[in-house]
């Protein structure tokens, strides 16, 4: 599962989460183990590889970006505070955040997730 915060009113930080953290120091002499990540993690440690990778290279994160646009795989997300946990495609994810920047991607998959299992108000 892929969060950038904590979860629920107990502020659980999940386990990529918190592996996420512990890599984020190590940025540099991680880039190559990196860029195997961005092909053969699950989705939510695909998307954290490109995020590290961003912060070592911009360029390389990109590329990362780039090149996860192509996945159609599925991956379950927690947009942050008190919100279920919504399911996203990767591909998705990717494409918005190489426009917009991963939060804003993380808001735009909150709200295709929304338009498709909440009603509208009548």
């Amino acid at each position: 599962m892929f969060a950038l915060g904590a979860e629920g009113f107990a502020a659980v930080i999940s386990p990529e989460l918190a592996a996420y953290r512990k890599l984020a120091p190590r940025v540099r002499e991680l880039g190559d183990a990196l860029r195997a990540l961005v092909t053969s993690a699950s989705p939510a440690g695909r998307i954290y590889a490109a995020l590290l990778l961003g912060e070592l290279d911009p360029a390389a994160g990109r590329a990362a970006w780039t090149q996860l646009q192509a996945s159609r795989d599925g991956l379950m997300f927690h947009p942050g505070g008190c919100h279920v946990r919504i399911s996203a495609v990767l591909g998705e994810i990717a494409a918005d955040a190489l426009e917009v920047g991963i939060d804003e991607a993380v808001v735009r998959a909150t709200q295709r997730w929304r338009a498709i299992h909440v009603p509208p108000p009548r």
